[in-house]
């Protein structure tokens, strides 16, 4: 390792314009494929056209919009409560640091790079805690989209469609026991420690585990506050794509609206796909929900790829630029 940092550092500068160029690359290539090749812009920019032209339909999407940045100044907030507890942090900070983690999650299979894009304006010494932060921060959200999507689910398939009672209840039965494992590691994240013990003790294993004091004393109400945030940014995103749904008239009922959309994450949740490539499986996913309502496919796909280029790709390219303006060394 000595022999590693003796390399690295009179090469900082050099090395971290590498990685920068290598992101950005890979973050514009993915970009192009999903906007320019996987996707005839042509159809969805005249279904976009089309519905802004009916009556109202301006103001759903510019709703949307709006959602946005308070969808991920949430985020932020509930990252800032985390990082707050070992290294001081604003909110501006966190802000910045939730984007660039967008920009590297769009590019890894289950947003794993989200961890490492994290990693912006934390100090070296602290990042194997900020990684634990964030650990924290996804199981508060995935106990939050599971557990929801798993009663809507119920709902939304015994009363709109047929589906075998075996394969039902095995959905049931595994996703309940996902939510009460993530519920537990939430609230016990000091079960942590017995669980690293198994793994070969590097200096890394070693470093967080030395993190999970700094959590393990977490009280019950700020753990509540995050699994709060969760829910309200939950609620924001669910929104988000019920104004789409409307807005590229696909259905028009707000009870079924809000079913399937949370029925639709659920789903999307147990892909294991990073979220950029994963764009295409989950337009497929929505296809196959709604066309229990509708046979609108065009707008059904707009309004998924819509989301996406509204709530990942826009705050990844801010992100991108963030990340090429960073120190990735920070001390």
């Amino acid at each position: 390792m000595d022999k590693i940092a003796n390399i690295i550092a009179p090469n900082r500068r050099l090395i971290s314009i590498c990685v920068k160029a290598i992101i950005l690359l890979i973050l514009a290539v993915i970009l192009y494929v999903q906007l320019f090749v996987r996707h005839d812009i042509s159809d969805l920019t005249n279904q976009f056209h089309n519905s802004v032209s009916l009556s109202f339909g301006w103001v759903y999407f510019i709703a949307v919009l709006v959602l946005m940045p308070i969808n991920w100044i949430l985020e932020s907030i509930k990252w800032n409560t985390l990082v707050s507890k070992f290294q001081s942090f604003g909110i501006k900070k966190s802000i910045f640091s939730v984007l660039s983690g967008v920009s590297m999650a769009i590019m890894t299979p289950g947003r794993i790079g989200e961890y490492g894009g994290r990693l912006v304006g934390i100090q070296t010494k602290n990042r194997p805690k900020a990684i634990l932060a964030n650990l924290i921060s996804s199981l508060s959200q995935n106990i939050i989209n599971l557990g929801l999507g798993l009663v809507m689910a119920l709902f939304f398939f015994n009363t709109y469609m047929e589906i075998q009672q075996g394969v039902f209840l095995s959905v049931v039965f595994a996703s309940t026991l996902i939510v009460c494992a993530l519920l537990l590691a939430f609230f016990r994240i000091d079960l942590l420690d017995g669980l690293l013990a198994y793994l070969p003790q590097y200096k890394w294993v070693k470093q967080i585990k030395g993190s999970v004091s700094s959590f393990s004393t977490l009280d019950n109400r700020t753990l509540f506050y995050i699994l709060g945030l969760s829910f309200i940014r939950y609620s924001v995103y669910l929104s988000q794509y019920v104004l789409l749904i409307f807005f590229f008239g696909v259905i028009d009922q707000l009870v079924p609206a809000i079913l399937g959309v949370s029925t639709l994450f659920f789903l999307q949740s147990n892909l294991p796909l990073p979220p950029a490539l994963s764009v295409l499986a989950r337009g497929e996913m929505a296809i196959f929900l709604w066309s229990v309502f509708s046979s609108n496919v065009l707008g059904i796909v707009a309004a998924t790829f819509s989301l996406w280029i509204i709530n990942l790709v826009i705050p990844a390219v801010f992100g991108g630029v963030i990340i090429s303006q960073a120190d990735l060394f920070e001390e």
